[in-house]
């Protein structure tokens, strides 16, 4: 229950493009966990992390960061393209990573065209739908949020999941999948756990 004490950072403005972030609230005493918080706007962000890697490189930029549509005739200057799906299921699942289950949820929104004016989230919505019919896994009563583990509207049955799962087993990446769960006793959210029992080192479990 950390989020019972979680108050939102304040954050100042000042002069020549300086912020004053306090952090407020607290944290569970016995809460071990490690977490980067993101206080900052994601667009002055990226402006700020582009220009200091800019100016290491020698250049010198007086533009600014602005989030819209690539104007039309503009012209491609670099290009980033991102780890591969098997990668980043590994951080989901070893280390139950919800931001990037985000954002995997949400590309395969941006992939999607259909429907067509819909929001990311609800063609990412539609296209899991799909997906599960196409493998005749049926999703009634199937709530998907916003795909990242943390919503507390979510539901899937018991039935549904272990469908999912043997289609998965069955998948040309399988073996990626596998991969990705952490080892009992070994890594991952099962690092310490079951260390004594059979499973130890040899099962994979999420």
């Amino acid at each position: 229950d950390w989020e019972n004490g979680w108050v939102s950072p304040e954050v100042k403005k000042h002069g020549k493009g300086v912020m004053q972030i306090r952090l407020q609230g607290d944290f569970p005493r016995d809460c071990m966990a490690a977490t980067a918080i993101n206080v900052i706007d994601r667009v002055a962000f990226a402006e700020r992390l582009f220009r200091t890697l800019w100016r290491r490189l020698g250049g010198r930029w007086t533009g600014r960061a602005r989030e819209g549509d690539t104007p039309a005739g503009s012209r491609l200057l670099a290009e980033h393209r991102s780890r591969t799906l098997a990668e980043l299921m590994r951080d989901i699942n070893k280390r139950s990573d919800n931001p990037i289950s985000r954002v995997v949820f949400l590309t395969l929104g941006a992939l999607s065209t259909s429907p067509a004016d819909a929001p990311t989230a609800r063609r990412a919505d539609a296209a899991i739908r799909q997906w599960l019919e196409s493998h005749r896994i049926g999703h009634e009563g199937l709530v998907l949020e916003n795909g990242s583990g943390l919503s507390r509207l979510e539901r899937i049955a018991p039935a549904q999941l272990a469908a999912v799962l043997e289609a998965a087993l069955r998948s040309p990446w399988a073996p990626e999948f596998l991969a990705s769960l952490p080892i009992v006793a070994v890594d991952g959210g099962m690092r310490n756990r079951l260390r004594a029992s059979p499973a130890a080192a040899g099962a994979r479990i999420k």
